[in-house]
C-alpha cells in the first residue's frame, strides 16, 4: 500500500506526460517475502500508464539473493547500488528494505538532499532523513 501512496503522490505533483522511474530496493531478489511489493509496485505503474498522460516504472532491484544479504558486506553493497542510482539521477524515487542502517544512512541522506524523494520499507534507517518508514510494529 505504501508503494501505491508514494507514487500516486508522486504522478500528482510532477504529472504532465512525463516518464517516472521507481526502485523498489529488497533484501534479496529470491524472497518470497518481498513479492507482493514488487507486484503491488508493478500494477500500479502498469495502471498509471495505462490511465494517464504519465508513464511510470517501478524496478525491483536488489542483491539476487537472499544468502547474499547475510554480513556486513552486503549491506554496504546496497548502500553503493543506491549512491551509484541517486549519482546518475537513475529514479526518481526509491523505496528501500535497508539491510544494514549504518551504511545506508548517509546515501539516504545524499538522495534526499539531491530532492530524491527515498522511503524505507520492512527495515529502517531511522536516524536517516528518509520520508518516511513503513514496516511492521
Amino acid at each position: 500500500m505504501f508503494v501505491i501512496v508514494f507514487i500516486i503522490n508522486l504522478c500528482i505533483l510532477y504529472g504532465d506526460g512525463r516518464v517516472f522511474k521507481f526502485a523498489l530496493v529488497t533484501k534479496g531478489l529470491d524472497n518470497p517475502f518481498f513479492n507482493i511489493t514488487r507486484q503491488g509496485c508493478q500494477y500500479l505503474a502498469r495502471t498509471i500508464s495505462s490511465t494517464s498522460d504519465d508513464e511510470v516504472i517501478c524496478d525491483y532491484v536488489g542483491p539476487p539473493t537472499v544468502q547474499a544479504s547475510t554480513g556486513d558486506a552486503v549491506g554496504v553493497v546496497q548502500a553503493n547500488m543506491v549512491k551509484e542510482w541517486i549519482l546518475n539521477r537513475t529514479y526518481d524515487g526509491i523505496a528501500v528494505a535497508v539491510l544494514r542502517a549504518d551504511p545506508m544512512r548517509p546515501i539516504i541522506d545524499m538522495g534526499i538532499d539531491a530532492g530524491i524523494p527515498i522511503i524505507t520499507f520492512d527495515s529502517d534507517a531511522p536516524l536517516s532523513k528518509r520520508i518516511a518508514y513503513v514496516g511492521t510494529d
